[in-house]
């Protein structure tokens, strides 16, 4: 019963493939967001003529 009317929103396979997709990413962004901070851009190390 939980495959038709207002409740077969969970069931539905054509989605299913593109919300795995959808979790996959997000979980390698918070993965690459969680990395080591010295691998950002903002902590590189700068020129001695640059302002302190």
């Amino acid at each position: 019963m939980l495959g038709v009317g207002l409740h077969s929103y969970g069931f539905m396979d054509a989605a299913f493939w593109w919300l795995i997709a959808f979790v996959a990413t997000q979980v390698v962004a918070m993965l690459l967001g969680a990395g080591p901070e010295e691998r950002g851009r903002s902590f590189a190390k700068t020129s001695a003529h640059s302002a302190s």
